[in-house]
């Protein structure tokens, strides 16, 4: 299973990287939200996405797959505290 990880904290990317890897999936670690954008159309199984990253959030980035037909499942991640 193919996974997209985008998370612009680099140490916490790559240890959810390697927890994932250990689980046995395939992980392609991004860093922001455009280059999420621009790998979703990769054919991944499932994407994990931080809600707030430089040059387009996670919302935002999503909206965009969704928009050019991306239906790949999600989760997010966000350090946020409130809705």
């Amino acid at each position: 299973m193919r996974i997209l990880l985008a998370e612009d904290d680099r140490d916490l990317n790559a240890s959810i990287a390697a927890l994932l890897t250990h689980a046995g999936y395939q992980v392609d670690a991004v860093f922001n939200g455009e280059e999420a954008y621009d790998a979703a159309c990769d054919g991944y199984d499932g994407m994990i996405l931080d809600w707030m990253m430089p040059k387009l959030d996670g919302v935002e980035a999503l909206r965009r797959m969704r928009a050019d037909g991306v239906h790949t499942p999600c989760l997010f991640l966000t350090a946020r505290d409130a809705v």
